[in-house]
């Protein structure tokens, strides 16, 4: 009865002990919440039925975590769901062999445990499944305190920490215990009050973000290729509304989301005059004056492509425009690369030369964005998936006016090694495009995630969602802004969010070293484990 009781009391914490579920419950589950499922293994004498235990209490908490998943509209889903629960299930069932009376007697085991753990993650995330999802430290993001830890040791290093608490716990060092407990609070007050002075009288990035809230076009029935070519140009016709009200203001920036549009960035695929109609119809006809001239790469022979539309904005705007699109690379052989990218385009006059700029999606979805085996290639297709994309091989920076830009695409804010980089450019902000449309119960999941980056590289960033949590934050994880605060569900909204975000960076010791400091420590302790192996 007690060992149920432990198994249920520590699903209830450590399942919804996340930001997005329950801001206290985290704040339990990172003090000490995994105790309850050590204790409860402590009572499991046999090494098969204690790996079973684990592994299916820890299946019962990515249930919750990922229910996420089960939003997605097609049915393959639930495989991969299934899949992806029973890669976190078997780690946490090897760690549980680990978790008996004779090893939590020894005192390495207090910093063995974590480090194990440290281990399954980072290999989960760059070996097993590349899924980014519900580190164990994530419950020390609930709180702006505990969250500046992650300037030192990254989500991963936090996930280190909070084993290393239940395991002081679960071995009864009380006084130990109450210590790691508290010192990520500590290590926070100190750090958010040191640079508190610092960040005053930094300059501001003036930014637009644009949240569309467009359904995927695999998701739509169209009876003809003109209607298909119809519905985009009223996607373009709805941004251009969003975005009008804010045309004399002054930005540095202007965002649009991941994949914004189909089509591409240079296919020539809509009349010149119905896309010049949109912009007379919102600005008025004295807006042909900036709009750019119907010839490569932004048109030919009377038709114009993506690129028109968003450069047209830019030179509205005054601005650099950044927006998510795919685009194409043709090799000398004919062959055709595509990449999900986002172009920064910058303003320019008839007469100048057009200064296009490009990242390229560096973490690929299986499925959704490239297909990982040739014999699930016939199932893509029956969901609209012909094709696969190329990832980016590098970070970028970018300049948009006073200030360097990294952007990342979706997925990509969600690895910590990759913000990185950005930072070890010169970046002094990040800038996330994002379409959450394929999952509409991921948002803030994802943004949590997002909301570590800032941590770990001391930089603030922008993020501009198709569907998602359109909003501002600093280089401590504050939000700023956000877009529909308040309203019941802002992730739908199709509006422009007009921010203001201090340019504040600071170096932070993860920016350096990123995760290898830990890992090596990890391995090796790790490795002392192994030698050690007796199950009983």
């Amino acid at each position: 009865m007690r060992t149920l009781g432990l198994l249920l009391l520590g699903w209830i914490v450590c399942a919804f002990g996340q930001p997005p579920f329950s801001s206290w419950l985290a704040l339990i589950a990172g003090a000490g919440g995994y105790a309850c499922i050590l204790k409860a293994l402590l009572d499991v004498q046999d090494p098969k039925k204690r790996f079973f235990v684990g592994a299916g209490w820890f299946a019962a908490v990515q249930a919750v975590q990922f229910f996420w998943f089960l939003s997605h509209p097609f049915l393959y889903i639930y495989a991969v769901y299934v899949f992806i629960i029973s890669i976190y299930a078997l780690q946490f069932g090897l760690l549980s062999l680990y978790v008996t009376p004779n090893y939590l007697r020894k005192r390495w085991i207090v910093l063995a445990i974590p480090s194990f753990w440290f281990v399954m993650e980072w290999s989960r995330l760059f070996i097993f499944s590349g899924v980014s999802f519900n580190p164990l430290g994530l419950a020390l993001s609930a709180n702006i305190y505990s969250l500046q830890m992650a300037s030192v040791v990254g989500v991963m290093g936090l996930s280190f920490w909070v084993l290393l608490t239940a395991v002081l716990l679960a071995r009864q060092n009380y006084y130990l215990w109450s210590i790691a407990a508290v010192f990520p609070f500590l290590f926070g007050a100190v750090h958010l009050q040191y640079h508190s002075n610092n960040e005053l009288n930094v300059p501001t990035m003036n930014a637009l973000l644009v949240q569309t809230a467009f359904p995927v076009e695999e998701s739509l029935e169209f009876h003809s290729t003109k209607a298909f070519l119809d519905f985009v140009l009223g996607e373009w016709d709805q941004i251009l509304k969003i975005t009008s009200p804010h045309k004399d203001e002054s930005f540095d920036v202007v965002a649009l989301p991941e994949m914004v549009v189909p089509f591409g960035a240079y296919m020539l695929a809509y009349p010149y005059e119905k896309a010049i109609g949109l912009f007379r119809n919102t600005y008025g006809n004295d807006v042909l004056a900036y709009l750019p001239l119907p010839n490569p790469p932004f048109g030919d022979e009377g038709y114009v492509n993506n690129a028109f539309f968003v450069q047209s904005l830019s030179n509205i705007f005054r601005a650099p425009v950044l927006s998510g699109m795919e685009d194409i690379d043709y090799l000398p052989n004919g062959e055709r690369v595509l990449f999900s990218a986002a172009l920064l385009f910058s303003p320019l006059g008839r007469d100048q030369e057009p200064r296009i700029e490009r990242y390229e999606k560096r973490i690929l979805v299986p499925m959704g964005e490239y297909i990982p085996f040739a014999a699930v290639a016939e199932l893509a297709r029956s969901y609209g998936i012909t094709g696969s994309f190329t990832p980016g091989q590098e970070a970028k920076v970018m300049q948009c006016g006073r200030f360097t830009i990294a952007p990342s695409i979706c997925y990509d804010e969600t690895f910590g090694a990759l913000t990185k980089d950005g930072c070890a450019k010169g970046a002094q902000v990040l800038i996330n495009v994002t379409n959450d449309a394929w999952f509409p119960a991921i948002t803030r999941q994802h943004m949590e995630h997002a909301r570590l980056r800032t941590v770990e590289g001391g930089i603030p960033l922008l993020r501009a969602c198709n569907t998602g949590v359109t909003c501002a934050m600093d280089s401590f994880g504050k939000t700023i802004s956000e877009l529909g605060e308040g309203h019941s569900n802002p992730a739908e909204l199709s509006a422009s969010l007009s921010v203001k975000v201090p340019v504040y960076n600071y170096t932070t010791f993860y920016s350096h070293g990123g995760d290898l400091p830990l890992l090596i420590f990890s391995i090796m302790m790790s490795a002392f484990l192994l030698t050690r192996i007796r199950f009983i």
